[in-house]
């Protein structure tokens, strides 16, 4: 039920590129528009599968992921680029612990700020955010907003 714990779900890293695009297909219901139909999808993948890190929360089957990057040594700034839990799953504290695991991940590389791009219509999720410690910063685009939080 929204709300309570799942009690033994798992977190962990995900290196297989056929396992990523899987999990990507998987939570993909959760995004509007589609992340896989996309037009640009397969280079947004191969970038994904190049140099993000990707984090996934599971236990029998795939109940959310998480995809950042975090290599900008030169700016500290470390970068969400999708963060999904199943509809079924939501109000359970999953995504709060996979942003958690971006944090602490991205403050071990060094990274002093954690951005964003959000879906200017997706109340749920920027809500989610602020009461995260984000930020907006500016418009992006007329359908996207930036967001950051300080990784202290």
């Amino acid at each position: 039920r929204p709300g309570s714990r799942i009690p033994d779900y798992c977190m962990g890293r995900v290196s297989d590129v056929n396992s990523k695009e899987w999990i990507i297909q998987e939570c993909d219901a959760v995004f509007h528009p589609s992340v896989v139909q996309r037009d640009d999808f397969n280079s947004l993948f191969r970038k994904i599968d190049a140099f993000g890190e990707f984090i996934a929360a599971y236990d029998s089957q795939i109940l959310g992921f998480i995809v950042f990057y975090a290599n900008d040594q030169r700016d500290g700034g470390a970068y969400i680029t999708l963060l999904a839990v199943k509809t079924a799953y939501q109000g359970r504290h999953i995504g709060q612990r996979l942003l958690n695991e971006c944090k602490a991940f991205s403050r071990r590389r060094g990274m002093k700020l954690l951005k964003l791009e959000v879906n200017r219509d997706n109340a749920q999720a920027i809500l989610f955010y602020e009461r995260n410690g984000f930020h907006f910063t500016k418009r992006y685009t007329d359908s996207g907003v930036y967001m950051e939080m300080e990784l202290l």
